[in-house]
């Protein structure tokens, strides 16, 4: 039995990602599936046999500790306990603790933060729709696919969200059509799915 207690900072949420791991004993990488989190750690699925107390890095993609979606971003963690699992890909589920340092000079395949799309950050206040409501935030950041809307309004995974932002190459408003992928403390990060025209015609 693992002599460490678990204890959370805050509620786990369910997230499943898939991951990269390296072993930085032994150097090896391998696939892995995020399961769930919480502030200070996460839970994830690997078929790599790792003890206890072994450092590791992870690239999480789309992680749910970063401003912003379709992202990968690196984290140092400490394993604290295995058990086996009975899952159709994973033979072993561990609980890790995410490190004081973690994200610091850190690298995985050449990248601490690697993005598939650029970002750009801005601070655009804006109203938008989801279910027939109005709600209000702040855009932080933006991307090809997506953007990260810094709000404190309760609002969940797979809602649907309206926004109108100012296209400025046009000097016209685009309408963004969206889905919430991420929730957090300090906002939502939406995959946008659909551009258009401030009529509500797609966007060529």
């Amino acid at each position: 039995m693992s002599r460490y207690i678990e204890r959370r900072a805050g509620a786990r949420v369910a997230f499943k990602s898939p991951l990269k791991l390296k072993n930085l004993k032994s150097g090896t990488f391998s696939n892995a599936r995020m399961v769930n989190y919480c502030d200070n750690g996460l839970y994830f699925e690997s078929n790599s046999i790792l003890a206890e107390d072994t450092e590791i890095i992870l690239g999480i993609e789309n992680s749910p500790y970063s401003n912003g979606s379709d992202v990968i971003d690196v984290y140092r963690a400490r394993i604290l306990w295995r058990k086996r699992v009975q899952s159709n890909f994973y033979n072993y589920g561990y609980g890790a603790q995410l490190l004081a340092d973690s994200s610091e000079n850190m690298d995985v395949n050449g990248g601490r933060n690697m993005r598939k799309h650029p970002r750009w950050t801005c601070n655009q206040a804006v109203c938008f729709l989801s279910h027939n409501q109005q709600h209000q935030g702040v855009v932080k950041n933006v991307c090809p696919n997506g953007l990260f809307i810094e709000t404190p309004e309760a609002l969940s995974v797979g809602q649907t969200i309206e926004l109108k932002l100012p296209d400025h190459k046009t000097d016209s408003m685009k309408l963004l059509i969206g889905e919430i992928v991420r929730t957090g403390p300090g906002g939502v990060g939406i995959r946008v799915s659909k551009i258009c025209d401030a009529n509500g015609q797609k966007s060529t």
